[in-house]
């Protein structure tokens, strides 16, 4: 199975992306830090994975936020119905 195409087709896609650019970002920076490279570089790499987890965690929210104001049909088939007689 192609690990991209399971990745996209997630449904913690966005989750899973902004994990992987932080990790990227914060262990790139404590990497080249010890590689003794410029500490404007490793903030830079730094800043960039932020920002790259900051949008990807913006999309998630967008995604639960569509997912709230529209359920899916197996969303509203998993809440019991009331009765009359219990109103």
């Amino acid at each position: 199975m192609n690990p991209i195409y399971a990745l996209m087709e997630s449904r913690h896609r966005w989750l899973i992306l902004a994990s992987m650019s932080f990790g990227a970002g914060t262990l790139g920076a404590v990497m080249f830090l010890a590689w003794g490279w410029s500490h404007g570089f490793d903030r830079l790499w730094f800043y960039l994975g932020l920002v790259g987890a900051v949008y990807f965690l913006w999309r998630a929210f967008q995604q639960w936020k569509e997912g709230i104001a529209y359920p899916t049909d197996e969303q509203t088939r998993a809440e019991p119905e009331q009765s009359e007689n219990l109103r």
